[in-house]
Formats: structure tokens, C-alpha cells, sequence
């Protein structure tokens, strides 16, 4: 069996994360102008998810505590990963769609853990399409 490189796993400084702003809009009213009359003053029905958190490209991540997980959402009846990120007012309740790697690795967190998820390399899958590793860290 051939010996592999370890690299270790380094955590870009919280300043280079993309959310450390994330603001929650104020309202979710929407000014619409357009419809029709016997339905103004009708009431929003909200969604029953969080926002979606996506790993876009290789680097990305996201430090929060992890709540737990959903199983069986969507068409594809996939897990969603519930994150809790921000602090005091600004935090957010996230989810991310699970995959093999995240799914395997989230198991074996326990819901309150605060946790660091990056999203590595994607790699050829034997069906075609590209599978992506990620990283996962627990504090203390």
C-alpha cells in the first residue's frame, strides 16, 4: 500500500469568511403592486426551511454551532445539516443540503457542538458527476 501525504487541515481566519456580516432583512413584506385586486391583504404563507448555505467552490466554509439534522427533505429526499452562525442578534439559522462525504462525517456530531465544515476538492464519481469532499472540525 503506498503512503499518502497528510496535509493538515489549516481554517481560514474568520475574517475571510463570507457570512461574518450576514444581516437578516428587516421585513419579509414585498411592496407588489401588480396584483390582483381580491387578493391584496392576503397573508404570506413562510417557508418551513432555513436559508440555504452553498459551498461554491473549494476554500469555503462554515463556523457555527450544529443543530442537528433533517432527514429526507426534498425531491431527492437528502439530509439538510441545520447550523446556527453569527452571534446575539446577527445569528442565523442555516441549512446545507447533505451529500456521501458531509452526511458520513455530521454523524458523528453531536447537536450543540460548535463546528468548522470546508469544502475541499471535487472529484470524477463513477456515475458521471464530480462528488465533494468536505472537512470537518469540532471544537475542544
Amino acid at each position: 500500500m503506498g503512503s499518502r501525504e497528510l496535509i493538515p487541515f489549516q481554517m481560514p481566519s474568520l475574517a475571510r469568511g463570507f457570512l461574518q456580516e450576514y444581516q437578516a432583512p428587516e421585513s419579509d413584506d414585498i411592496d407588489i403592486t401588480d396584483l390582483p385586486e381580491n387578493i391584496k391583504g392576503w397573508k404570506e404563507i413562510p417557508a418551513d426551511f432555513d436559508p440555504t448555505f452553498f459551498f461554491q467552490s473549494k476554500g469555503d466554509y462554515l463556523i457555527g454551532v450544529f443543530l442537528g439534522t433533517e432527514p429526507m427533505r426534498g425531491p431527492h429526499n437528502s439530509n439538510v445539516h441545520k447550523f446556527e452562525i453569527g452571534q446575539g442578534n446577527k445569528a442565523v439559522h442555516v441549512g446545507v443540503w447533505g451529500s456521501t462525504s458531509l452526511d458520513a462525517k455530521l454523524k458523528k456530531v453531536k447537536a450543540g457542538q460548535r463546528v468548522a465544515v470546508l469544502r475541499g476538492e471535487a472529484h470524477p464519481s463513477t456515475k458521471g458527476n464530480d462528488w465533494i469532499n468536505y472537512f470537518v472540525k469540532v471544537a475542544g
